[in-house]
């Protein structure tokens, strides 16, 4: 599967923006994809509460999509 989302990048001129070190080694055998390496979501950031509230109490005080969502 990560082959063929570096391929599509690829083919469409994108940017792979991923968290997989398999992709920092797909990278050695293409290396005219630009690729990005996030770091993992942890539970110190703006969404933090998201993952830790109560799930009655986050659902009341978050929206669902757009601005704010988590």
């Amino acid at each position: 599967m990560d082959t063929l989302i570096a391929l599509t990048a690829e083919h469409h001129g994108l940017t792979v923006l991923h968290v997989d070190d398999d992709f920092a080694a797909f990278i050695k055998a293409r290396p005219g994809i630009p690729m990005i390496r996030l770091q993992p979501r942890t539970n110190d950031g703006p969404h933090s509460r998201c993952q830790t509230a109560d799930a009655s109490r986050a659902e009341e005080a978050q929206p669902r999509s757009g601005a704010g969502a988590c």
